[in-house]
């Protein structure tokens, strides 16, 4: 190695490469660990924190006013047998709604499939936690540990909040339980997602195809115009996120003729649904006679064809989309049919189309 005369401390002394090597290699080190400030970290993630978890507990209050909402409702129409008009009720919705959720009804047959008990189990271990939690950040509100007449926590700025409300969750929270259910939702999930990409393999094959051709072709083009926009440690995620949206429109399109196949098939199902349970209904009320209810009569097959085509035609001429209130009334099944879709026809998730494959 080559020696080199250096001054440290003071001093004079020789040291060769290798010496020099390792000093640079444990300076870097230290610079790594102090470029890593937990403290700092919670200081700027915390306040973020906060302002999710009070989210979450307004969404928490709209969802249990509408579920008392619904116990009313429920309550109110019991002395008209609202048990037995459930069929009818699912067949309206996949007439008029199958093509447009056709990705969300196959996700909750397969959850079906993979076992709904799992799933509650899971959902219902959650929400306790969360319960938990919950009524621990509240009773957290009212503490006056310095006896002033004033909540402590009005007291703190945003970066001391957060440290304590998110001590107060972790506290508040079983471990083991929290984790139990989160790994039984993720295996719900992982199941979930590998039955669809099964039933909607040749859609997604498909998707990728046209995403993969939008993106070798557009993307060169569309580069032209937007990296003189971008700053320029930032233009090298321009291939990545154009690739993505390229393969999200191709799912999209392939989805699109999936929809409308669905339309036509959900159709039928939920006309079947729908036309023998208001049927049935009707007969056991003594409204029809028993004689109407036969699966081969032409009366019935007619009212399928009718309502099916009916179904299927109305979705397909909105483009799948939901008239106002619906869409907004329909909000969290549209964000999951979307969120579905794009797990789906991802290629970076496990289970995924390989290209070349």
């Amino acid at each position: 190695d080559e020696e080199v005369w250096e001054v440290a401390g003071g001093e004079v002394r020789r040291s060769t490469g290798e010496e020099r090597g390792g000093g640079r290699m444990a300076e870097a080190v230290q610079q790594s660990d102090r470029g890593l400030n937990l403290k700092e970290v919670q200081e700027n993630v915390g306040p973020w924190l906060i302002y999710f978890a009070e989210l979450v507990m307004q969404i928490d209050d709209v969802a249990i006013w509408a579920y008392e909402k619904g116990c009313a409702v429920w309550e109110w129409l019991e002395p008209y047998h609202p048990d037995e008009l459930i069929p009818v009720v699912v067949g309206i919705l996949l007439v008029f709604f199958g093509g447009t959720f056709a990705v969300l009804i196959q996700a909750i047959e397969a959850a079906r499939l993979f076992g709904f008990e799992k799933v509650f189990t899971s959902l219902k271990a959650l929400a306790q936690e969360f319960s938990a939690a919950r009524k621990a950040y509240e009773r957290d509100d009212m503490v006056d540990a310095d006896k002033d007449g004033v909540a402590d926590v009005k007291q703190m700025d945003k970066k001391q909040l957060a440290a304590r409300k998110l001590g107060v969750i972790l506290r508040a929270v079983d471990p083991q339980k929290l984790a139990t259910a989160l790994e039984g939702l993720t295996q719900a999930w992982i199941a979930i997602i590998a039955t669809l990409r099964i039933k909607f393999a040749q859609a997604i094959t498909l998707g990728t195809s046209i995403g993969n051709t939008l993106h070798r072709y557009v993307t060169p083009f569309v580069l032209k115009f937007t990296k003189p926009l971008v700053p320029r440690e930032y233009a090298r995620w321009l291939p990545v996120i154009l690739q993505y949206t390229f393969r999200y429109i191709g799912v999209s399109i392939a989805f699109w003729l999936v929809r409308i196949v669905s339309a036509l098939f959900m159709g039928m199902k939920g006309a079947e649904l729908f036309t023998i349970g208001l049927v049935q209904y009707f007969v056991r009320h003594g409204q029809l006679s028993a004689d109407v209810f036969d699966t081969g009569s032409p009366i019935l097959s007619a009212g399928f064809a009718v309502i099916a085509l009916f179904g299927a035609w109305w979705q397909i001429s909105r483009n799948f989309s939901l008239p106002f209130p619906l869409n907004i009334l329909l909000l969290p099944l549209s964000i999951a049919e979307r969120v579905l879709m794009f797990a789906v026809g991802s290629k970076g998730l496990p289970g995924a189309p390989v290209e070349g494959a």
